[in-house]
């Protein structure tokens, strides 16, 4: 599966210390208590991922979409970071619901929608020539999301087991990668 990360140009895919609450853009670039909201979920999956808890966390967050990918130089701030384009085999990877993980983080669906969901708008609004259906869905698709968070079962939500869904995902995979998965890198001037 051809997966892409955004990485800082000194670390290594192959090898070396890598630790996701050091590399992450979310976890470094926020104040002190929004950290903390991050790192405990960060230990969370690691432990879901049957880790032991005093190692250091080696996620490496990846997009399963190279537009999608990167569009998000524009979004975030990666400059001065690299692109990389990894073909890692499916039994390696995670699919994580993007939008379970927001509600985990932030309790609402977050940045996710709208464009991430902007096809879900058009077939409502093209099945309904009514442009105000786009707003009942948000509201109907934030109440199921709500009621999965009140019987708490995110976490539950987190993982699919069957692979990749369609526009709702986002992958994990554990540094260090095979140097065969490595298949290129892009500076932030050639994305």
């Amino acid at each position: 599966m051809l997966l892409w990360t955004w990485q800082n140009p000194n670390v290594s895919p192959f090898n070396g210390e890598y630790d996701s609450l050091k590399h992450s853009f979310y976890v470094n670039k926020m104040a002190k208590i929004d950290r903390e909201r991050f790192i405990k979920p960060y230990k969370e999956i690691w432990k879901r991922l049957g880790k032991k808890e005093n190692e250091k966390i080696k996620i490496l967050w990846c997009y399963t979409d190279e537009k999608y990918a990167k569009e998000q130089k524009s979004s975030f701030d990666y400059k001065n970071k690299v692109l990389w384009k990894l073909d890692v085999p499916e039994e390696n990877i995670r699919y994580i619901c993007s939008i379970a993980w927001n509600w985990i983080l932030f309790g609402r669906s977050g940045c996710t929608y709208p464009s991430r969901f902007e096809h879900f708008y058009r077939a409502l609004y093209n099945a309904s020539n009514n442009p105000s259906l786009k707003y009942e869905f948000y509201e109907a698709f934030d109440s199921g999301w709500q009621m999965v968070k009140e019987k708490g079962t995110l976490w539950d939500t987190l993982f699919f087991p069957n692979g990749l869904v369609e526009e709702c995902t986002t992958a994990i995979v554990i540094h260090p990668v095979e140097q065969t998965w490595f298949k290129e890198s892009f500076g932030f001037d050639e994305v």
